[in-house]
């Protein structure tokens, strides 16, 4: 039976390019849905919108931009419970705002970098003073939306660069600011999962100059080195995999760092991430899930 599956999504990009395609390729109908596009009507007490029409929908990135950013989120949400929506948009929402996803860290006992949320420039002067006082070297700043190193500013705490900060402060009102971790090797892991598994592991490298306090991107400029999933190390691994399945993901980067004792620490875990535009796995993995997914609810369906 073939198949109908809709990618919502505000801008186009290499990855969900190829999603569409291998999902072609595999002789599935695949169109891009613009958000902005979306009609959801009222009727007889339940949600209706273009979205019924497909088998399953992947969420990819929105219009965070806007002021109605969090109403299509929640409205999203609602409609889910018409059409299986991939990643949930409950679980996208958390994993997309970095201050949530903090937050989630904090709650589900996932490692990661000490943390605060910032939400004035007060606020912020009282996380960088006790940054001071607890003689933290370097700190690192990051906006809520900010992705592939957009977003992102490591500083030494006895210098705040309070121009950058205030501006972000003023366009975004609220700051996640974490303890520097020391980075010696400069680089970061990327594990890409797609259903529970890794599909692509690769290590990402520093991309800025400066040495004490590297940032790695590979988007950036910083180098990839390429691991087979079953090379990746088993704490790293298990750390990933645990973090996605706690946040609700289907699809996800993650980042992770090792910390001086040399165990690892999540950074962030990115529900619409990237890819090497010379590799497939990942978006091809994306593709066959997406197809499995929307094969298991239409034998459900037709079986009730």
């Amino acid at each position: 039976m073939k198949l109908r599956i809709g990618i919502l999504k505000d801008e186009t990009h290499t990855l969900i390019e190829n999603i569409r395609s291998s999902v072609r390729d595999m002789g599935h109908d695949c169109e891009f849905i613009e958000w902005s596009d979306l009609t959801i009507q009222l009727r007889n007490g339940s949600l209706h919108s273009s979205l019924n029409s497909y088998d399953v929908i992947y969420l990819d990135r929105m219009g965070e931009k806007t002021p109605s950013y969090t109403t299509q989120l929640d409205l999203l949400d609602r409609l889910s419970h018409h059409v299986r929506i991939l990643n949930a948009p409950r679980a996208y929402t958390t994993a997309r705002n970095k201050a949530l996803t903090a937050l989630a860290f904090q709650h589900y006992g996932i490692p990661h970098p000490r943390s605060s949320i910032c939400l004035s420039q007060s606020s912020l002067m009282g996380v960088i003073e006790d940054a001071q006082r607890r003689e933290v070297k370097n700190l690192i700043v990051k906006t809520a939306f900010g992705y592939s190193a957009n977003g992102v500013l490591a500083f030494p705490s006895s210098q705040p660069p309070w121009d950058y900060l205030e501006k972000w402060m003023i366009e975004d009102h609220l700051l996640l600011v974490q303890d520097f971790i020391p980075n010696p090797n400069a680089f970061i892991w990327r594990i890409d999962v797609v259903d529970g598994r890794i599909v692509v592991a690769n290590q990402r490298y520093q991309f800025n100059q400066d040495l004490e306090r590297p940032i790695c991107n590979g988007t950036h400029g910083g180098s990839i080195k390429f691991h087979a999933p079953d090379q990746v190390p088993s704490p790293v691994r298990d750390l990933a995999l645990s973090a996605v399945k706690k946040l609700g993901l289907d699809v996800a980067g993650v980042d992770l760092m090792m910390d001086p004792q040399g165990e690892p620490l999540v950074i962030e875990v990115n529900p619409e991430p990237d890819y090497t535009r010379d590799r497939n796995e990942f978006p091809n993995a994306i593709a066959q899930f997406l197809i499995h997914s929307a094969s298991n609810l239409s034998t459900e369906v037709h079986s009730s």
